[in-house]
């Protein structure tokens, strides 16, 4: 993964005008970016039990494939609170606005710095929730894996209690 460059011009030039396109269609501010109707069966989870949790606290579940572009820019324009497994979809929060908050759980540790750079660019407040554990050390990263529910629940509590208006469960 050394051969992953940035030009920070260059991302805003992109994010700049994309945005030019985003549209107000969309009210939703907490964004779970779910897998279940993605073509792809790697990398799978306990994605119900997951989302359960999120939808506790007010999450949407969005699945962007299913969005035209300009409606995946329109509604991470739009969010306060991103989360879900890392994939091509967080690609999107290049469309968020300053302090919004991203929560990317992946399934192993790895070097590559693609999200996390975008967020630091953005001024976005970006944390990872890993389920790695030691026994999955020469795993692939697209194999399936486990959420501990109570973890990620507690993770999540912690992620909004910036904003205490958010930690309501619905």
């Amino acid at each position: 993964f050394t051969d992953c460059k940035f030009d920070i011009e260059s991302i805003n030039f992109v994010r700049n005008k994309l945005l030019q396109l985003s549209r107000p269609i969309s009210n939703i501010k907490k964004i779970y970016l779910s897998r279940q109707k993605a073509s792809s069966t790697r990398r799978q989870y306990n994605e119900n039990e997951v989302i359960n949790i999120f939808k506790k606290y007010g999450f949407e579940i969005v699945s962007p494939e299913k969005l035209s572009i300009v409606e995946q820019i329109s509604l991470f324009d739009n969010a306060d609170f991103i989360a879900g497994v890392t994939g091509a979809a967080f690609t999107n929060i290049l469309f968020c606005k300053t302090g919004c908050k991203v929560l990317c759980i992946q399934s192993a540790k790895n070097d590559l710095s693609v999200f996390s750079t975008i967020a630091k660019c953005l001024k976005l407040e970006m944390q990872y929730f890993s389920v790695y554990d030691e026994s999955r050390k020469n795993k692939d990263i697209h194999e399936d894996f486990i959420v501990d529910l109570v973890k990620i629940e507690s993770v999540l509590v912690d992620f909004l209690s910036n904003d205490q208006s958010q930690v309501t469960k619905n």
